[in-house]
This record gives structure tokens, sequence and C-alpha cells, in this order.
């Protein structure tokens, strides 16, 4: 398992501003962009964009986040016409739930069913002596058809599953969580890689199905009640990838008060 700090690095997101021009400034996992933050606020840098000084060891998490995102279109294109919806559904399951974590397994964990075509985004706010890490979890066969929707029609879904999902045992340490999770696969990460500090990034379904959102305490004592906060994406698109990468534009993917900021974030509602 790659440590916290270089997880962290590949995982776009948003982070202090390197010039020092704006609080934050947002990481693609690759290079710094002209997308800023400051006080809530995101808008377009028109000073030089900084050059990354500091490479991630691998950009394997951010192709495989871009390819997620652009594999919504290609799932959704195949069986509508005119474009793709990513549609508002009425759902209890979604909103600020807590949660409790187990001392054995040291994971507590959430779950929702999603279509194919819908991205949520979740937020874990842990207690300031706790470093954890969210892994979206599966079962096998929702990862198939995940795998199959990434890779395309007529390319080796299984061996791409190999290569990039992981299992129980290669994200936890401690052998009652192993056991746990042991039938169930893991097709993403999110973590700060920091204690204290919310772990918050999107995730888009490539299949229908239960998606288990398991929080995993890295640092610290598992135990008392995480913060658990899951939107819904509602926009609509077209069925091109240059509206989707458009889209990425939009607050839902780079709020700071929900991917950045350590105090508790309000629901809008």
């Amino acid at each position: 398992m790659a440590p916290a700090a270089a997880r962290d690095l590949q995982q776009p997101s948003w982070r202090p501003d390197p010039t020092g021009r704006h609080d934050y400034r947002w990481w693609t996992g690759v290079d710094w962009s002209d997308q800023v933050g400051d006080r809530g606020s995101v808008s377009i840098d028109p000073g030089a964009v900084p050059v990354a000084t500091a490479r991630p060891p691998s950009a394997a998490a951010y192709r495989r986040r871009r390819s997620l995102a652009i594999g919504v279109v290609a799932v959704l294109v195949a069986g509508a016409v005119g474009g793709v919806v990513w549609s508002r559904r009425s759902d209890p399951v979604f909103g600020v739930e807590t949660l409790t974590l187990d001392p054995t397994t040291g994971t507590a964990e959430r779950s929702v069913s999603l279509r194919a075509g819908e991205v949520v985004r979740i937020r874990i706010e842990p207690s300031t002596r706790i470093d954890t890490t969210v892994h979206v979890m599966v079962s096998e066969a929702v990862a198939r058809r995940q795998a199959a929707a990434e890779v395309g029609e007529g390319q080796d879904a299984d061996a791409h599953a190999d290569r990039v999902y992981r299992s129980a045992n290669e994200v936890f340490e401690r052998p009652a969580a192993v056991e746990a999770y042991r039938l169930a696969v893991v097709v993403d990460s999110i973590d700060s890689g920091s204690i204290g500090r919310p772990d918050a990034g999107w995730f888009a379904a490539l299949a229908d199905g239960e998606y288990r959102f398991v929080v995993a305490v890295e640092v610290g004592r598992a135990a008392g009640t995480l913060r658990s906060i899951v939107e819904r994406h509602d926009e609509t698109y077209g069925a091109g990838e240059s509206d989707l990468e458009a889209s990425l534009d939009a607050p839902f993917f780079r709020e700071p008060a929900f991917y950045v900021d350590a105090t508790p974030y309000a629901p809008a509602g």
C-alpha cells in the first residue's frame, strides 16, 4: 500500500496556492491549474500557472479518475438519444449522517444505491486525533460491470480490474477488517493524508449497484463517531466529452468548503 503522502499527491484536489496569490489552487493530480479559490469563491487566475516542482510517483490515480468520468458518457450515450442526463432523485440516504466506528475492524461505512452514470461526492469529517481513508467498495459482480464500462467494448475488463482495483487485504491492516470485507472489491479510494483533516472527493458510478463508502482509521484510536456527507450530482449534460470536461469546473466538483475546509460543512437547504 502506497504511503498516505504519495496517495494524496495522486488525487485531484484543492491545495494551498504555491504562488501565495490565493487561498487555494486546483491540483489535477499531475499539474497545477488556473482554477483558484478564495474564501469559498472559485475563479480563474490570469497570472502564470505555477510549475509543479514535485511530481507524484505515478499519475495513475488521475488518469483513472478521468477515465471514470469520461466512461459515464460512453455508458449512457449507448442507451440515450439527444444527450446524457444525470437526474436528481429524492432519496433519504443522501445528506448528513453520523457513522459509528467499529473498534474491532477500525471502520465505519455508509452505503448508497447508484445507477450507471450517477455521480456523488462524499466528505468524511473525523476527530482531530485520527487520520482516515475512504474506500469505495462493491461486490465482485458490480466491479466486473464497472471495469467493463471503464475499458469499453472488446477490451479485457478482467485484466483491467486486476490491474486497477484492490482487495481488502491490500487496503486494511486489521485482520478483522480484512475478514469483514473479504468479498468486496475496492474500486476507488479518497484520502487527505492528514490527521484531523476531512477526506473528500467525488465518484462516478458506471454500473447499477450498491456502493459502500468504507471509512478506515489509518492513524489513531478507532472509537466514537464520524460525520459524513454524501451528495448526488443533479446537473444535465450533453453527450460529448467536452461537455463533461467543462462540467468539472462546476462548484460540485471544486467547492473548497466541501473538499478542503476543516470547518464542518453545512449543506445548502
